[in-house]
């Protein structure tokens, strides 16, 4: 079945943008103005508007808020450059970036990591804070693709005529592009990192909405929680948000991951963006660390 978002043939049509909040219009110079600020990073399949609740609560706490609307079919790494290859293009015309809270949702963590650590992004980043990255990547197998690609139903107005599994962005989230897998390079990346301050959080409520169809949810949640390792958000185990672990200590070296909230039995993977508490966690975390 091929499915892509409107947004996302926008996207692909007009090239990746750096959007303002909370008009969500394309950014100029002049909003980089050396204020306190937050870039979020949306997950596959999707755009930014799912991210605007949680950007309000960054907004209310004092931040200037942007987010990177990039084409999410076209790979993990070459968002990455585009992230790069904008801010850089910012700031070429007088934008005062400074240095970025990055906040990345799903697959938008995996965006992130990969700027700061292979394209030099690093430069524009003092803290950087994934919700419900599968930094291990996530299932093998078309079958987790075609389950992503239904949860996003329930966040996007779909397409029925553009999604592909043979993309690479799909490829790289299971592990599947080729002898030196991206998820692998992005750890063993050598780039200076010290000065960033890595934060994952996680939920852990079992069960995902696929959209309206209830049986299309019984059987998709049915499906993953035989594959899933528990605990899980859903759709992404804990072992594969945590970047608190040993695996990620070389190329996350302040690595902390947060689960420890009264709602993180009651949190799934989409819900970790809708979440008030954590938001504000997020947001008074990331002021505590300003530099």
């Amino acid at each position: 079945m091929a499915i892509k978002s409107a947004p996302q043939e926008i996207r692909i049509r007009q090239g990746d943008v750096i959007l303002c909040s909370p008009e969500l219009r394309k950014a100029t110079s002049e909003d980089f103005d050396g204020s306190t600020s937050a870039l979020f990073i949306h997950g596959f399949t999707a755009d930014s508007s799912y991210l605007s609740d949680l950007m309000r609560q960054f907004e209310g706490a004092g931040f200037r808020t942007f987010a990177f609307e990039y084409a999410c079919f076209n790979g993990i790494d070459s968002a990455a450059k585009s992230l790069k290859q904008l801010l850089s293009l910012l700031e070429s015309t007088g934008a005062e970036i400074g240095k970025l809270v990055v906040v990345a949702h799903s697959m938008g963590g995996l965006v992130a990591r990969a700027f700061v650590a292979l394209e030099g992004g690093a430069k524009y980043v003092r803290k950087l804070i994934t919700l419900g990255t599968p930094h291990n990547g996530t299932l093998r197998g078309t079958r987790t693709l075609q389950v992503i690609a239904d949860w996003a139903e329930s966040i996007n107005t779909l397409n029925p005529l553009g999604y592909s599994i043979d993309t690479l962005s799909a490829k790289q989230l299971i592990g599947d592009d080729g002898p030196e897998p991206l998820l692998e390079r992005i750890k063993a990346a050598k780039s200076p990192l010290d000065h960033i301050d890595f934060l994952s959080i996680s939920g852990g409520y079992p069960y995902l909405e696929f959209g309206k169809n209830p049986l299309k949810n019984v059987i998709g949640n049915a499906w993953l929680q035989r594959h899933l390792q528990q605990p899980n958000d859903g759709l992404v185990a804990e072992v594969s948000s945590n970047l608190a672990q040993e695996q990620f200590s070389a190329c996350m070296p302040n690595g902390i991951h947060f689960r420890s909230y009264p709602e993180y039995h009651k949190t799934n993977h989409s819900n970790l963006v809708n979440n008030q508490s954590l938001a504000l966690l997020a947001a008074s975390q990331s002021l505590l660390t300003q530099t």
